[in-house]
């Protein structure tokens, strides 16, 4: 099981630290997992597109998302 945290902002650090702490917790169980900070990428807004159209950081982070069994 893969389990990807997004934290809702990209501004700041309190909902970023509280999504790696419960994050940690989990992996200790020996689930993996992946913290998503949404502000390391350069996303663009959807626009319509099949969201396999899109390229660079907005892909990868798409493709984090569909990898993962829980969100």
């Amino acid at each position: 099981m893969k389990i990807v945290g997004i934290p809702g902002s990209i501004a700041g650090t309190k909902t970023l630290n509280a999504v790696a702490t419960v994050l940690d917790t989990i992996k200790e169980t020996g689930i993996e997992t992946e913290l998503l900070n949404l502000s390391e990428y350069s996303l663009v807004f959807a626009d319509s597109r099949d969201y396999r159209d899109y390229d660079g950081d907005t892909q990868i982070v798409i493709d984090k998302i569909m990898a993962a069994e829980v969100v």
